[in-house]
C-alpha cells in the first residue's frame, strides 16, 4: 500500500504579497486566541526579541474571546508589553498588509494537523517559525524555510527570533527558500 500526502493549496493572494518588510522586527501570529494555538507563549517568547531588538513588534492575528480565562489572560499578557497588538478582527487585505510589513510569522500551536497560516507565509516570501507538533514540521523546513522550535523552552523561541532578526543574510535566504518551496508544495499548480 501506499500513501500519499496532499497539503493544501494556499490562496493565490499569498503568492502575490509584494513584501516590504519593516527595519524593525514585525513578527505575525495568524491564529485564533486559544490554549491549543498557544499565542500566550510567544508573548512570553517575545520578551527575549524585544530585549535584544527594543522597536521589535509582535502582531497577533485572529478572534479572543475576552469572556474566556484563556482569552482574558491572553488580553492581559498583552496589556503588560506595549510591543504586542492584537487584531481581533482583521479583514483580508488587513491580513495582506501585515504579511507584506512582516520579518517572519511564528505558530506556537500545542497541536496542529497542518499549519496553514505558515504555508501562507511561505508563499509570501516570509521566514517561518513554528512549534515542533502535529504538522508544522512538514510545512517548515528546519534551517531552510524557518525554524522549528521547542514548546517546552520559550527561550528555544527566542533564540529563533533573534537569529533571524540578527542576520539579514540568514533572513533574507529564508524568505527566498519559503517562496520556492512554497511554491512548490503548496501552490495549485504543486
Amino acid at each position: 500500500k501506499r500513501t500519499w500526502v496532499i497539503p493544501n493549496a494556499v490562496n493565490q493572494q499569498f503568492f502575490d504579497v509584494v513584501r516590504a518588510p519593516t527595519h524593525h522586527p514585525h513578527v505575525i501570529c495568524v491564529a485564533g486566541v486559544t490554549d491549543w494555538k498557544n499565542p500566550l507563549f510567544l508573548a512570553e517568547a517575545g520578551d527575549g526579541l524585544h530585549e535584544k531588538f527594543p522597536d521589535a513588534e509582535v502582531h497577533f492575528i485572529g478572534a479572543c474571546d475576552p469572556k474566556h480565562p484563556y482569552g482574558r489572560a491572553f488580553l492581559e499578557a498583552i496589556a503588560r508589553r506595549p510591543w504586542c497588538f492584537h487584531h481581533a478582527h482583521c479583514p483580508p487585505e488587513e491580513l495582506i498588509k501585515q504579511m507584506t510589513k512582516a520579518t517572519c510569522a511564528v505558530l506556537p500551536s500545542r497541536q496542529e494537523n497542518f499549519g496553514l497560516a505558515l504555508a501562507e507565509a511561505l508563499a509570501a516570501g516570509i521566514p517561518a517559525v513554528g512549534a515542533r507538533v502535529g504538522g508544522i514540521p512538514d510545512v517548515v523546513r528546519d534551517g531552510k524555510t524557518g525554524f522549528l522550535f521547542d514548546l517546552e523552552s520559550p527561550a528555544d523561541l527566542a533564540d529563533k527570533l533573534v537569529a533571524i532578526h540578527s542576520d539579514p543574510g540568514l533572513a533574507a535566504r529564508f524568505s527566498r527558500e519559503a517562496k520556492a518551496d512554497a511554491q512548490l508544495r503548496f501552490s495549485s499548480q504543486a
